[in-house]
């Protein structure tokens, strides 16, 4: 769902290493410290500094009671005060820069420091992977443009086998079509309560999308005349041909296209001894 790949904010030596790898953290949760000292000598020079200004500043208002003291000497020593407060900050903040944070809820990669380690800012600690739901992109034919929409459901199954298959829904869209593969980008959410899934898996997904109403015959309905394909139907008790196109072919019905009528009774046994407009007896029920 979301992935963090961590790295220091300044330069040093690691200090202390507070988390293990592959253990869960919390967003806020402190990884790492660098050597600080540098920084912490600055902080409480930065503190004496605003001491010292403040204590200044209020000399010189009390001189400028008695008139000893001049509206521009007041406002050097505010401004002095206002200088000194924003030095404190700045050393405060050097400060937490030596300290490497969480910034999301999840599971630690495999730690690349130790206390010790020289780092710099392109050093890479560890990634950060939140698994509570996984994120899997997968592509269709442009013919379905239009039809996919979000929400729908899909089913994913791990291609190396062995996890079962996984529930899940479309969660977003491309905005347009790949002109070199003519291929839609699709993203679904993947559900990992478990903590089955792991970033970087393969998987086979699959999407059901209804698609036009046809109907459907059984295998033996289905004659053939130098025409073309076509079924015996029984209309007001009279046999009569009707040509077909087969649109898709099963084990158990052949999905056609026909000008069938409500009512029309397909003929499945008995085909060979069937004319064109001959009467036709119904034996049994249903």
């Amino acid at each position: 769902l979301r992935s963090v790949t961590l790295y220091p904010q300044t330069p040093g030596h690691v200090a202390e290493v507070l988390v293990q790898s592959g253990q869960r953290v919390e967003a806020g949760a402190v990884i790492l410290r660098l050597d600080s000292e540098a920084e912490e000598i600055g902080l409480e020079r930065a503190r004496l500094v605003l001491d010292d200004a403040r204590t200044r500043r209020d000399r010189v208002q009390q001189l400028r009671g008695s008139g000893a003291a001049t509206d521009v000497q007041i406002r050097e020593a505010e401004l002095a005060v206002r200088q000194a407060e924003l030095g404190l900050r700045q050393a405060e903040f050097d400060l937490t820069q030596r300290t490497l944070l969480a910034p999301i809820n999840g599971w630690l990669g495999i730690l690349n420091v130790e206390p010790g380690t020289q780092v710099g800012t392109q050093t890479e600690i560890a990634q950060i992977d939140d698994r509570s739901a996984l994120l899997v992109d997968f592509r269709l034919p442009e013919s379905m443009v239009g039809r996919v929409a979000l929400g729908d459901a899909v089913e994913a199954e791990i291609l190396a086998g062995g996890q079962g298959r996984v529930t899940g829904h479309v969660s977003a869209i491309d905005n347009r079509v790949d002109a070199a593969s003519r291929t839609l980008r699709v993203q679904a959410r993947l559900e990992n309560a478990e903590d089955r899934l792991r970033a970087g898996m393969a998987f086979s997904i699959r999407i059901a999308l209804p698609g036009s109403p046809a109907a459907s015959v059984d295998p033996l309905a289905v004659q053939w005349s130098r025409e073309g394909a076509f079924v015996w139907v029984v209309r007001e008790g009279l046999a009569t041909r009707l040509p077909i196109a087969i649109l898709q072919r099963a084990d158990q019905a052949v999905m056609v296209e026909a000008d069938f009528q409500p009512g029309d009774l397909v003929i499945v046994e008995g085909v060979q001894s069937v004319r064109p407009g001959a009467p036709v007896t119904l034996q049994g029920e249903g």
